[in-house]
């Protein structure tokens, strides 16, 4: 069985056919349509022909015990989790299988794609899913934690919210109650925030330090948190430090009622109140009483939106100075 892209279907089969006259060579594509593929998947599975020169539509759901070689051609063009389901389309029986995975030379291959090949390498055992799904994220990355580079259902939600509706539907299974007190907070502050490689190699470990990240809700369980850290991996790299302030300015604005934080390039800071009118009142008054920075107030609804200007240089002095802002309102 030889996986390639469609246009080369062709080329490679009279290439084949050159090289093993014998062979009886059929291919299949996702151009084609549904009865044809059915009737050239049955005929392969049937053993009326030797080689199938297929696209990657194969990658799930067939299965056909009696192959036992697989070549994927450009491997360095494809996914983890993709090369992983690829590579399990052989050895699904007791006979001795072989996956050939085709790439140009080592010098012209990028590095995050020979980060997935050695992935791919390593983990070979029985019921490695689970890792490599882990590997997979790790290199394409989770995305900023508590920003907007995501992917996927995590895009659509945040990854720390997306751990906790994970925890809410663990719960829902046990018969418990999913927690539903603490509110979300989205940020939109460009900073960069993250665990970078380099100062947790594991990626296990990365994304339990992220997890437990996602779990807590106050400044004291994040010293505590922070500690523990700093004593396993060492002083926080720049990075790392931003994603602790950031966590912190969701606390504050958690506490004030404000479920989003926006920090502009230009140094325009907005606040987004919502919730009974009452409380949202009681908020802003307090907010703009105690702080120095002046506010505009802008009715939105359903929302109440505070701008305002800070007067920090770069990004990170501009974060500090939100967190301070908003630290000051004694209902922080």
């Amino acid at each position: 069985m030889s996986i390639t892209g469609s246009k080369n279907l062709e080329v490679l089969r009279e290439r084949i056919a050159g090289l093993v006259p014998r062979a009886r060579i059929i291919s299949a594509h996702g151009q084609m349509n549904e009865k044809e593929l059915e009737s050239i998947m049955k005929a392969f599975v049937a053993g009326r022909y030797d080689v199938l020169i297929s696209t990657v539509i194969i990658e799930n759901g067939l299965d056909i015990p009696n192959v036992n070689t697989i070549i994927v051609n450009r491997a360095d063009a494809m996914g983890l989790s993709q090369l992983y389901q690829l590579r399990g389309r052989v050895g699904r029986s007791s006979e001795q299988a072989y996956a050939f995975l085709l790439t140009p030379p080592t010098r012209e291959v990028a590095e995050d794609s020979l980060i997935r090949l050695r992935a791919l390498e390593q983990y070979t055992e029985l019921g490695s899913g689970f890792q490599i799904a882990m590997r997979d994220l790790e290199i394409r990355g989770a995305g900023n934690l508590l920003g907007t580079r995501q992917h996927g259902f995590i895009a659509a939600v945040g990854f720390e919210l997306y751990c906790r509706l994970l925890q809410d539907a663990v719960r829902e299974v046990k018969g418990e109650k999913p927690d539903t007190k603490i509110p979300e907070v989205k940020l939109e502050i460009p900073v960069e925030a993250y665990i970078p490689n380099d100062y947790i190699a594991d990626g296990t470990a990365r994304i339990e330090v992220y997890q437990e990240l996602s779990s807590i809700a106050t400044n004291d369980a994040l010293a505590e948190l922070e500690k523990t850290i700093a004593d396993r991996f060492g002083p926080f790299p720049e990075s790392v430090g931003a994603l602790m302030l950031l966590m912190r300015i969701k606390f504050a604005a958690r506490s004030l009622g404000v479920t989003r934080v926006s920090i502009q390039t230009n140094g325009t800071l907005s606040l987004f109140f919502e919730g009974e009118a009452d409380a949202v009142r009681k908020n802003i008054f307090s907010l703009m009483h105690s702080s120095k920075t002046p506010f505009n107030v802008v009715d939105a609804p359903p929302q109440v939106v505070l701008r305002g200007r800070l007067s920090g240089n770069g990004k990170k002095e501009m974060a500090q100075e939100a967190l301070g802002i908003m630290s000051q309102n004694p209902c922080a």
